[in-house]
């Protein structure tokens, strides 16, 4: 039978009191505010004449507004703040997929189909002479006298021809040209044999060796790889050569197939995002493609994909020794690695330590031991943020931090600018230091001053040290600690926007566990990190939608998936005049609730992983671009939903955490109503040519609506401390036999029941030694197979289906896991412009 939910009726709900009615205009704080027209007019209104007691009730109402202001400063911040951003955002920056979306069962085909809507169509791709691109880079590694010896005397090249000797003229398949190409360029290695380049750096034909990718279920084989050892590059056990210890790799083509440049994009695009990917500390990946006469090169960076034009090498020799040499170079830097960081191996190039250096607060450089029991996230795009979080430990006192490096796309805030405003705050994480001016990527490519505006993005990387949190929310232990995470997140969340700072990313990774156990009441049972997606209120109108940005799906809210419905179906596009709307506040909760569905119906009360059934692959299909946004309204509209969501969540949940889906579930439904029904009620552009947000009024309760959030958080939270504390009575069979089979229909009988009995929940209690240990120690997190992944070849686990795929844990920062981002649409490939 189904059950009817019970309504929330918002309006009328308990919740703290909120100063809507207040003229937050009067008290302005200039930093958050410039203009105080409202205020100015009020004083003018008020210097009138009017007599001595006017002025003191006056007074008096000042100083009561005052006083109520004073009582909650934060609802009083945000509500300025969510003026601003209503008054002069109304358009989202346009999205689009990459690769950090492709689960590791999907075929090659998709992969490419990513790839290229990540780099873009080749006829958008910038590209250099390679003749310029070389001699900036590479022509101090061999002079002209000495490679005028090496002509002449290696006995390789035939001066009268000018022809590379080996290299077959007419050959029939390309694997001809494989075994002549590693000779030669072994044979140059080895003629101007650079320092340590003999036992360090050799060319092998791979193309029948199998290369394994991260996810491991799939591999790929470059046709020429360059194997190399050294302090960037390790093996796993076992292997002898892979994506983690290769500094370049090349394909052999047949000249006739050199013009199918996007092809080849493609395919060398695939390899390098898995050397980006094994190798986290890649700044950037060169690889060439190389025919009978001809060959190319390609540079891949975290601003996409930049080409030379095919030149002839065999004319060209001294072109394509520095090539090689430079793709070869035991300098780590010169094939695009960052030695900021160094691992440290063992037998046989296996990692067993890693080193990395970077500055304190005060500019001073100090140097941290990588943290071996933590997984390093990295994201699995090539274009894009780039993010990497390195789990660290500092040398003489143990404390741990987190590094991260991501690649900010020039003319955005950086994050740390927005780390350091909300220093302090509970439930915000705390930068300890930052390092800017590592590296730009318009200085790793050709001739920038050929590119066409808009063709390229320059990106910067950046570096913050953070403090050190609990795991992700998604490796909670227990229903009190997920909630009271989630809880304690969305009012950091509140606080955050309050200083006109919107997140917009809001995913299981970027929600983090406190370390001091869901019983602490200092506001950090759950920590939000991740601020390079965030956005102020105060962005210039000219910076929006500059280029596409990413996130992940999955968490996504309603109209923020339209963006791929339309994109996928032109023809369900609001319309060609209408643009989407900007994100919000609301947005950001609807991605906490997204979160908290994927939490509740994926897991079971103690965090390990809930059987498998009909209703988790309603929940997959969140993260397909094409079917979100039906997947995701028909979940808050249809009806069907909540009765399906009864017969389907694990039956150890506690009632109370069922009530809270109901309400949050209830408070969206008539959000996304609201909306849908006003997406095309634009308003008229203002004077300055900034056009008001189109939902304007009904972001006008933007404290209200945390606190009805917050509120549902905070009964369902009571109610589980309520029964963890409670004394467990014995349960007749009777009782056991009677008792209702789901927690809604425990929701309805909860009233009636008259025996108190022992909740179904996995709660600890209090004087349980348990609760000491979660309060100060962390189990392992679960090591559960990766989502996202490439898969270059097309052999995957017949056992396995997408729609049932476990997810994968994304190994984020502390204790890490991975959703695939979108990237996540990571994040947004370009100058993932802010809303």
């Amino acid at each position: 039978m189904t059950t009817t939910p019970p309504k929330v009726n918002l309006d009328d709900s308990p919740l703290p009191t909120v100063l809507a009615d207040v003229n937050v205009l009067t008290l302005d704080n200039p930093d958050t505010n410039d203009t105080d027209d409202e205020y100015d007019l009020a004083w003018l209104n008020d210097s009138d004449g009017s007599d001595d007691m006017d002025d003191c009730c006056d007074i008096e109402d000042e100083d009561k507004v005052a006083s109520d202001l004073l009582k909650d400063p934060v609802e009083q911040a945000c509500t300025t703040a969510n003026k601003v951003f209503s008054a002069n955002q109304d358009t989202g920056t346009p999205w689009k997929r990459t690769t950090h979306r492709v689960k590791e069962f999907q075929k090659s085909d998709h992969i490419k189909e990513h790839l290229l809507e990540e780099l873009g169509p080749t006829n958008t791709v910038p590209r250099a002479d390679i003749v310029q691109w070389v001699s900036s880079d590479y022509e101090h590694l061999a002079t002209e006298d000495r490679i005028s010896e090496f002509l002449r005397d290696s006995g390789e090249y035939r001066t009268r021809d000018k022809r590379w000797i080996i290299i077959p003229k007419k050959p029939r398949l390309e694997n001809r040209l494989y075994g002549p190409i590693c000779e030669l360029w072994n044979a140059i290695l080895e003629y101007f044999k650079p320092p340590g380049i003999a036992l360090t750096r050799t060319a092998f034909d791979t193309a029948q060796v199998a290369l394994k990718h991260h996810c491991e279920l799939h591999t790929s084989s470059p046709d020429i790889s360059i194997e190399a050892s050294g302090p960037s590059f390790t093996l796993a056990p076992g292997a002898m050569i892979g994506f983690s210890n290769l500094a370049a790799f090349a394909d052999g083509k047949l000249d006739k197939e050199a013009k199918h440049l996007q092809d080849h994009m493609l395919q060398m695009g695939k390899y390098a995002r898995q050397m980006f990917i094994q190798q986290p500390n890649r700044m950037f990946v060169r690889c060439l493609i190389i025919t009978e006469h001809r060959a190319r090169l390609f540079h891949f960076d975290r601003s996409g994909v930049q080409y030379s034009p095919l030149f002839n090498y065999h004319d060209r020799p001294s072109v394509f020794i520095r090539l090689v040499l430079g793709l070869s170079s035991t300098d780590e830097s010169l094939v695009g690695l960052d030695k900021s960081f160094q691992w440290v191996t063992g037998p046989q190039g296996v990692k067993i330590g890693g080193i990395l250096e970077t500055v304190r607060d005060d500019k001073s450089v100090i140097r941290y031991d990588l943290d071996m029991k933590e997984d390093i996230f990295n994201r699995t795009s090539i274009r894009g943020r780039g993010t990497v979080c390195w789990p660290v430990k500092d040398r003489e006192t143990g404390e741990r931090f987190l590094v991260k490096d991501y690649w900010m796309s020039e003319g955005r805030t950086p994050e740390y600018e927005l780390l350091e405003e909300v220093k302090n705050t509970p439930g915000l994480c705390h930068m300890i230091s930052h390092e800017e001016g590592r590296a730009e990527t318009k200085n790793f490519r050709g001739d920038p001053s050929s590119l066409k505006k808009g063709q390229f993005h320059n990106r910067k990387s950046i570096r913050i040290t953070i403090k050190f949190y609990g795991t992700s929310v998604d490796n909670f232990r227990s229903p009190e600690e997920m909630l009271a995470a989630l809880r304690d997140a969305i009012r950091a969340h509140q606080s955050l926007y309050s200083m006109g700072i919107l997140h917009r990313d809001i995913t299981y990774s970027n929600v983090l566990i406190g370390i001091k156990g869901f019983e602490s009441e200092d506001g950090e049972r759950g920590v939000i990190i991740d601020l390079d997606m965030a956005i102020k209120n105060r962005r210039p109108v000219l910076d929006i939608c500059k280029d596409f940005r990413t996130g992940t799906l999955m968490f996504q809210s309603i109209m923020i998936t339209k963006f791929f419905q339309d994109n996928q179906n032109p023809s369900t596009q609001t319309s060609s005049t209408v643009p989407h709307p900007a994100q919000d506040y609301l947005d950001d909760l609807e991605s906490f609730f997204w979160l908290f569905v994927f939490l509740l119906f994926i897991y079971k009360p103690n965090g390990e992983k809930a059987p498998t059934c009909h209703f988790h692959e309603t929940i997959w299909g969140f993260e397909n671009e094409r079917l979100s946004y039906l997947q995701k309204s028909g979940f808050l509209m249809n009806p069907v939903t909540l009765s399906d969501a009864e017969e389907s969540i694990d039956p150890d949940w506690h009632p109370a955490c069922f009530q809270l889906f109901l309400n949050f579930h209830d408070f969206l439904r008539r959000v996304h109503y609201a909306k849908q029904k006003g997406i095309k009620k634009r308003k008229a552009p203002l004077s300055d040519g900034t056009v008001p947000n189109r939902y304007t009024d009904l972001l006008d309760d933007v404290n209200k609506d945390y606190g009805s959030i917050v509120a549902f958080f905070d009964e369902a939270l009571a109610k589980l401390k309520e029964a963890a504390t409670a004394d467990p009575l014995i349960e007749s069979l009777d009782d056991v036999n009677s008792a209702p089979s789901s927690p809604v229909a425990r929701v309805e009988s909860e009233g009636r029941m008259q025996t108190q009995r022992k909740p179904r929940t996995r709660s600890l209690h209090k004087g349980s030694p348990l609760l000491a240990l979660s309060l100060t120690e962390r189990t392992p997190k679960r090591k559960l197979e990766g989502r996202n992944s490439d898969t270059e070849s097309d052999k995957s686990d017949p056992e396995e289906s997408p729609t049932r795929r476990p997810m994968p844990k994304r190994i984020c920062l502390p204790e890490p896991s991975g959703l695939s981002q979108d990237d996540t649409v990571e994040d947004e490939a370009d100058i993932e412009s802010d809303l």
